[in-house]
């Protein structure tokens, strides 16, 4: 993948999330595509920002570091100054890589045509949604406005959180293909730099994963690529950095992931089949006695672990994976959310050899269940659906109108879809196929009797 080009290397770190797909070993493998990439001339810097400002990089800048902070496969990182002097972390994208990877997801599209057709134990997996849903994060990856929106929102969510620092984008000097932020230069989270933070690796540990939940539950838009390189300690604050990937639950996602963590936590395997009947998960036609025997397996395994061995990330990833096996859908983000959330539990685990994922977890569900409760939550979540309602109701008359028309021209029809008479269409084909080879064996023997009775005769 690292040879075949950007795209490729964006397809294996993709890869790399679905674990519900892929086993542990090539997840493995595929995870080391997340290093530093080689980076591109600062030439070829200085052609891009030239190509989205119509003017010289010295124009917009007054200091730029001809040295990367960082290279990926799409972008790299370099520092610079304003010409007001602040500090700032420009984020650029490589040139022509658009046009690579529209070529490049061309071929992917025929590659996953071509595996549905020609090998159908793959269709499980659904190659073809699998390539559109790695494009769709893919463009969404190349839109940096889109990235610089996100911080943003980020930013507006945590105002009040004295935990949680986000940097500010700096509109004025950002475009599609180059990002302009606010450096900060704080704490990695890496062996041996952590000695010059003001706050205790345990309590680090504690608030990384905490953020990371009231993302998840609380906001339903998650920091996607939480290693240590994008997570920083500023002051006495956890900051988050580069938003280009990043997951979305919408509510009812975030419903069903409220009652897959408090069924382990409560271990109750009783509200987890309710709620994936309640959620419509569930086809009436499963098997439902070795569904829930699995699932149970899977209760099982996770109790007997110490509490903390125990990770909620590599409990949704085992969950997703049994119902993939009775052909149980979920979200593509709520695989992407495993296997984050798998990243957050080991990097707290590094930080912390006693960290508890289930003793952390717990209070902030709770926290945020009931939140969810509050008559302010619940009179806007009214609201909305009260506002979508009348909406499609406004729309009724134009469609009822538009029904009218057409059967007033002859233009309306109806088409009738035919469910489970397959087999009775292929019993009728072979009845009529039986029935005229019985009117030609019996065309034969009255032409052989007509013939054998003038022979006769003659």
């Amino acid at each position: 993948m690292e040879l075949l080009g950007p795209t490729y290397v964006k397809l294996g770190q993709f890869l790399s999330t679905r674990s519900d797909i892929l086993p542990p070993a090539f997840i493995n493998t595929l995870s080391r595509l997340y290093k530093d990439v080689a980076p591109i001339s600062f030439e070829d810097i200085r052609t891009v920002i030239s190509e989205e400002f119509n003017q010289p990089l010295e124009n917009l800048y007054d200091e730029f570091s001809s040295v990367p902070r960082a290279a990926a496969s799409l972008a790299q990182v370099h520092a610079a100054k304003l010409k007001n002097g602040e500090p700032v972390a420009v984020k650029i994208q490589r040139p022509g890589i658009a046009k690579i990877i529209r070529a490049d997801m061309e071929i992917l599209e025929e590659l996953a045509s071509l595996v549905n057709r020609r090998i159908p134990e793959a269709r499980i997996f659904r190659p073809e949604e699998l390539v559109k849903e790695f494009g769709y994060q893919l463009n969404r990856e190349l839109d940096f406005q889109l990235e610089a929106m996100r911080i943003e929102r980020f930013r507006t969510h945590f105002s009040n959180n004295p935990d949680v620092y986000l940097p500010r984008v700096f509109w004025d000097y950002s475009t599609s293909r180059v990002l302009t932020m606010e450096l900060v230069e704080g704490v990695p989270l890496f062996p041996g730099k952590l000695e010059k933070s003001e706050i205790s690796s345990a309590e680090i540990a504690r608030r990384i994963f905490e953020t990371f939940l009231k993302e998840v539950l609380d906001f339903g838009m998650f920091h996607a690529d939480p290693h240590p390189g994008n997570i920083c300690v500023l002051d006495k604050q956890i900051c988050l950095l580069d938003f280009g990937q990043v997951g979305i639950l919408h509510e009812t996602d975030r419903d069903i992931l409220f009652d897959v963590i408090f069924s382990l936590i409560n271990d109750d395997i009783d509200s987890l089949m309710a709620a994936f009947y309640r959620f419509k998960l569930i086809s009436s036609d499963i098997n439902e006695r070795l569904f829930r025997r699995d699932i149970t397996d899977l209760f099982e395994r996770y109790k007997s672990l110490p509490a903390r061995r125990v990770q909620l990330g590599q409990f949704i990833i085992d969950s997703i994976r049994i119902c993939r096996n009775f052909d149980i859908s979920f979200p593509p983000d709520m695989a992407l959310l495993g296997k984050s959330l798998l990243m957050v539990e080991s990097m707290a685990g590094s930080l912390d050899p006693q960290f508890e994922p289930i003793k952390y977890a717990g209070p902030v569900v709770r926290e945020i269940r009931k939140k969810h409760f509050e008559p302010d939550y619940l009179s806007k979540k009214l609201r909305r659906k009260a506002r979508l309602a009348g909406q499609g109701l406004a729309e009724l008359p134009g469609l009822m109108f538009s029904i009218a028309r057409k059967a007033e021209s002859g233009r309306f029809k109806i088409h009738f879809l035919h469910e489970g008479l397959e087999g009775s269409t292929r019993e009728l084909e072979r009845s009529l196929n039986r029935l005229a080879l019985a009117l030609i064996i019996s065309a034969v023997i009255i032409c052989v009797t007509i013939i054998t009775v003038r022979l006769l005769g003659s």
